[in-house]
This record gives structure tokens, sequence and C-alpha cells, in this order.
């Protein structure tokens, strides 16, 4: 009846080629699958066996090397009054060092510290309430190396004490030549049970080898603050008549006008220099920049005081050779004290003045800074010819190596070894106090884990020549397994995180186009300038002093020295080229303050660059001129100053011209805000102060 025609479907066909090759790529990737599993399974089991391996090396060495440093860790242990611990690590930290590297000067201070009591764990022992550490620092003289030797809790420093500490120093294999300290009550007291005056000899014999004499030094920065103490609370007369007082300095920072951006004797302020008080007069670095060589001259071609300018000339010449620091000092007589004629006339005129200038209320009696000026020039002489003796003619020494500045920066790192905690305690001043002793012994390759000194000598430093990097590339490496013990030990875990802040890094990143060092130079040329009070346009005329001689403003000489400074960083291209401090050549007025205070690495600019840089001055001006207080707050604040200075002066600065300026002018106009922040500050604080005296109940 009814027939049924089969009809091929082409499309149906299609779709069941394609379903099998799905099926059989699924069962190539389940294969693919199962083999990964198997691989994966095999990796699992070495891991673990690696694993095993690991747990068992560290069971060994837990066992073994770990119980070694927890047995001479816990024999570490320094104790108030007692120095036998620390010169064992010196007899290792000398016994390969050359008998000039081992000519050392004992140094001596106190640092506060908090005035209470506590439990150290390690003594087993309550220690305090203590309020000043007396610390003892050993230090090389032609080589780096320092150690920590000795420390009291409110002890004054006895003849006994210091004789007997110096015998355990030589008997440790050091030669102590000298010894350093601040005119502090007591310690002129040792001085004088000791033998030792102003106007008599200035050593006393080695108690370790009596064929050897030790020095007496007074710390020279503690001579400037005393110094400057004087001046400001009594005025100073001088040998020939001249008075130095606060009047005169204040009269010295006046010359520059109340608003001048530019100024010179730059970094002396009347708030941080001249008006110091309290605790401010513990900084070294103001006393040395209120009595140094610039200020002399800004005196000199400003006001006309020569007899002062003549003092504070021999004051600045004299104690850069007790100051020496480097054998390449800019300033010659930094150049390393050798008996040279230029260092002995300076040492001999500051001497002269140390005897006869006269503090005002006194008339005849010599000050304790007078006396420690007379002591210290007469100890470094006889030092130079101890050691020309004994090795040879050649031998100068580096002068600051016989200040207390070693000391000053041992206690920044006792005070910074607990981060905020600037105030240690008893406890945490001896628990840091190890630590950097180990650091100190570990820094010169000594191992003392293993009880052994240094496998090889630290490089020689002649005595003549640059110094040496004392530092041990792998002595991190050794220092691992210590921090490891010190987090079992009986310290505490934040004592154990400090030995980490004390290690300095192992690498320290290159700068790019040298900018850091740059900046550096740039913050400390112009860190201390303070700026006016208002944001007065660049072309304003108050100018401040004039040079007595040329009649240029004190305003135009700072300018040109700056503008000299930015002109260094000039190309061979560059349309406005600067001169060295020596040429002769069409310069600016106010070049004469240039080269007057230059020794050689100042650079004057030419008269061509000076208008480039005054039109720059005045666009920096415009620039921020629609700011509240004259400087811009939004993010790029000298990119964006550049950029107006690259579409300006392209053809007429070079790139290193036009960053420098940005930077210097951006930071004068910061000094600027500061200055007024704090004049502000003042002017409340003061306004405070008479309304509680005014009503203060009766």
């Amino acid at each position: 009846m009814f027939g049924f025609r089969v009809i091929e479907c082409h499309g149906c066909t299609k779709l069941q080629a394609e379903k099998d090759a799905l099926e059989a790529e699924k069962t190539i990737l389940q294969n693919e699958k199962k083999e990964l599993q198997q691989q994966l399974l095999a990796i699992q089991d070495k891991l673990h066996d690696l694993t095993l391996a690991k747990e068992a090396s560290r069971s060994a060495i837990k066992t073994g090397l770990f119980t070694e440093q927890q047995r001479y860790l816990a024999t570490f242990v320094l104790q108030p009054d007692s120095s036998a611990t620390q010169l064992e690590l010196l007899a290792k930290m000398v016994q390969n060092l050359t008998r000039q590297e081992r000519q050392c000067v004992v140094m001596y201070d106190e640092m506060d510290i908090r005035k209470v009591a506590c439990y150290d764990q390690q003594l087993d022992q309550v220690l305090g309430p203590h309020r000043r550490l007396q610390q003892f620092l050993v230090a090389g003289i032609f080589s780096k190396w320092q150690v920590p030797v000795l420390f009291q809790f409110d002890s004054a420093v006895t003849v006994a004490t210091l004789l007997s500490l110096i015998q355990g120093i030589e008997a440790a294999g050091a030669e102590v030549v000298a010894t350093v300290s601040d005119m502090g009550g007591s310690n002129l007291g040792v001085w004088k049970a000791l033998g030792v005056s102003h106007d008599g000899r200035s050593w006393f014999l080695n108690p370790g080898d009596s064929n050897r004499r030790v020095w007496v030094l007074a710390d020279p920065p503690h001579i400037m603050k005393r110094v400057r103490n004087n001046l400001l609370d009594h005025g100073i007369r001088t040998s020939q008549g001249g008075l130095l007082d606060k009047a005169l300095m204040e009269e010295m920072v006046a010359i520059n006008g109340a608003s001048a951006e530019y100024r010179v004797a730059h970094k002396v302020h009347l708030a941080t220099h001249v008006q110091v008080k309290n605790m401010a007069r513990q900084k070294v670095r103001p006393a040395m920049e209120l009595l140094s060589a610039t200020v002399a001259l800004a005196i000199e071609r400003h006001l006309g005081r020569r007899e002062e300018v003549r003092a504070l000339r021999v004051l600045d010449s004299g104690m850069d050779v007790l100051n020496a620091i480097h054998p390449k000092d800019v300033k010659p007589l930094r150049r390393g004290y050798s008996g040279t004629t230029e260092q002995e006339s300076a040492l001999t005129a500051l001497e002269k003045e140390a005897r006869e200038l006269r503090v005002c209320p006194r008339k005849d009696a010599l000050l304790p800074f007078q006396k420690g000026i007379i002591l210290s020039v007469s100890s470094v002489r006889g030092l130079l010819q101890d050691l020309k003796a004994k090795f040879g003619e050649q031998t100068y020494l580096l002068t600051r190596r016989l200040s207390q500045d070693r000391l000053e920066g041992f206690f920044g790192m006792v005070r910074s070894g607990g981060g905020s905690n600037l105030n240690p305690t008893p406890t945490e001043v001896r628990s840091r106090l190890r630590l950097l002793t180990l650091l100190f012994a570990i820094q010169r390759g000594v191992r003392p884990l293993s009880g052994a000194g240094p496998t090889a000598p630290a490089p020689a430093v002649p005595s003549s020549g640059e110094e040496a990097d004392d530092r041990d590339p792998d002595w991190l490496a050794q220092l691992a397994p210590l921090e490891q013990e010190l987090s079992q030990s009986a310290l505490d875990d934040e004592m154990a995180a400090d030995l980490r802040e004390f290690a300095p890094s192992q690498h320290q990143p290159e700068a790019d186009d040298n900018l850091e060092a740059e900046l550096a130079e740039m913050e400390e040329l112009l860190r201390s300038v303070p700026a006016p009070a208002a944001a007065p346009p660049a072309s304003r005329a108050v100018t401040g002093a004039r040079d007595l001689e040329t009649g240029v403003s004190a305003r135009d000489s700072a300018k040109v020295y700056v503008a000299g400074y930015v002109s260094r960083k000039r190309s061979a291209e560059d349309g406005a080229a600067a001169a060295s401090s020596g040429a002769e050549q069409d310069e600016p007025m106010g070049a004469l303050w240039t080269r007057l205070k230059s020794l050689g690495g100042l650079t004057v600019p030419t008269a061509d660059f000076m208008d480039v840089f005054d039109q720059m001055d005045a666009a920096f001006s415009v620039h921020h001129c629609m700011e509240p207080d004259g400087l811009s707050r939004r993010p790029g604040v000298v990119r964006d100053f550049e950029a107006v200075l690259e579409s300006k002066f392209r053809y007429a600065t070079s790139p290193q011209v036009r960053r420098v300026f940005a930077r210097v002018r951006t930071f004068i106009e910061l000094q600027r805000l500061n200055t007024k922040h704090r004049a502000r500050v003042s002017s409340n604080a003061q306004r405070e102060g008479r309304k509680r005296r005014q009503y203060v109940p009766s």
C-alpha cells in the first residue's frame, strides 16, 4: 500500500563525525591527565624526601652548632664596672694588626639614661635607678676600629679606674698613646691627680709601659661650645682689646637685611646660633658655624671690626689643625697634622690667644676652655713627635680621631637601638652595649663563636693616604646565627630585632647621574638660608648692609655666590659660561665675596650668566605669585618650574643648570615658610606666657 523512502541526511552525518572527533580528543586528554598525575605523585614523593632530609639537617645543626652558640653567648656577659669580656674581644681584634694600627686613644664621657630600677634577666639582678652612663671607648688612630671597653652607672672617672683600664688595654695588645675627654669637673680632677696641667706637662707615664707616654687632650668640639657660650653670655675680650659678644653676632646676622632671600654667612641664624638656649647649646655644629672664617669675613667686609676678625680667624685656623679629617681636605690646615710651618704657626697663634684673652667678668684667671686649648696644643705636638719617632718622619695625624666624635656617634647608636625609645633604662643600655660590642668585633673579622681572631688582617692604613674601608664583606652572614640565637636567649624579642637595626646595609644603591650627591650638596649649601617673612618680588630693593670697600650689598654678594654654585653645573654648550674663582674676566660686582671666601673650589659666574640668573629668579616669583604664601603645594613643584625654565631659557642654559636652580630656589622659599612658622609659634608662646604671668593667682 504505502511505501517509505529513506532519504540520507548530510547534516546528521556531519554532526556524527564531529562527535566522534570530540570523543577521540577526550580520550587523548584523559590519557595526558593520567600521565600528569603520575608525574605529580613522583614530584611529591621527591619533595617529601627533601623535607625529611632538611628536617634531619636542621636537627643536626640544632643539636650541634646552636648549642655552641648558646654556650658562648651565655658566657658573653657585660657587667657594669668590669672590662674583662670586652678586653678579650679587643685582644682578638688587634692580634693581626701592625704596630702602627694598634696605636689607640681612650675616650670617656657620660650619657643621660632613664632613672628607673629594672630587672635584668641575664644577670638575674636589679639595676638602678641610675641617672647616667659613664662609657669608655678605645679607638684606633691610624685605623678605624673601636671597642667599648668599660661602662659604669652614676660613677665619676677616677685615676685608679683609668690607669687600670689602660693597663688592661695594653695587656690585650693595643698601645694607648692618648686620652680625650671634655672639661667637666670630675675630668679636671683626674688631670690634676695625674699631674697634668696647661702650664706643666700634658702627659703621664703609660702604666703598661713606663717607657712610653700617654698624652691628655681636651675635646675640641667641647672647647668650641664653651667659647661660644662665654661669648654669648659674657663677652670675650681679645688679646689686643677687641670685644666678641652677643651684640656683635646679632649685628653680623642683621647685615643681610630683614627681607633678603640671599644671605652671606647663610648658615648662621639669629634663633639657632645667637639666641640659642638650654639643650640647643649641646649641638656642636652651630658653635662651629658661628665661630667660623665665613662669619669673620662677613664682619670684616660689612662691619669693619678688624681686631675681632683677627681673633676669629686665629680660632678658626687653630681649630682646623685640631680637626683634621682627610689628607686631601679642601682647607689646607685640615689636611692631616704633620707639623708644617703653616700648621705650627696656626697652633702657636691659637695658644697665644687662649692665654691672653679674657672673659669679661674676669680679669686674670683662665677658664677651663682656655686651659683645654693650651693643653691640647701641647699634647698634639708631643704626640706627633712620639709617633714620628716610632714610624718615621712621613707620619701625620688625622686629629679628628683624637676627639670624642666616635664616642658621641656610639651614644647615638645606643639611643637609637630601641627605635623610638631614645631614653633607655639601665637594663636596655646594657643589652644594647652587648649587641654593639659583638657587632664591632664581627665587623673587624673576629669570629666570637669559634673563639678565633680574624682569619686575615684588616686592610692596612698607612701613615699617609686615604682611609680604607674596614667592613668585612661577609660579616652579615656571620651575624645571622647570632640573630637566631638571640631570639631564644634571655634578651627580649625586641632587642633581638635591634641587632638588625644596628647593622648597616650591605648594598648601597647607586645614584642616577649623581642626583643624590648634588641634592645633598645643595641642601648643605642652602639648608639654613632664611627667607623673608613675606614673598617679595625678586627686584625688591631690601639689600641690608653694604661692603665697606666696594659698596656692594650683602644680598647681591650672596646672590652671586649662589649663582656661582648653580653655574658650576653648566655644560660646555652653555651660552653663559662661568669662570673658576682663580680666573680674571668680566664678572659681576658682587663677585668679591666669593673670591675672598674661596679656597680654590668655588665658582664665580660671568656677568652674562648673572643676567640669566636674575631672569630665572624673576620667573620663579611670577610662577608662584598666585599662591597664598608664595610657594605652590601642587605635586611636581620642582618639575613644573623646570618646564617653565625650559620654555624660556632653553638656549641660554643647560638642563643641569635649570634643574639645580629650580631645586635651590625652591629650598630658599621653603626655608622662608619654616622661618615664618617658627616665628609665629614663638610669638604665640610668648603671648601665652605673658597671659599666665599676668593672671597667676597671688
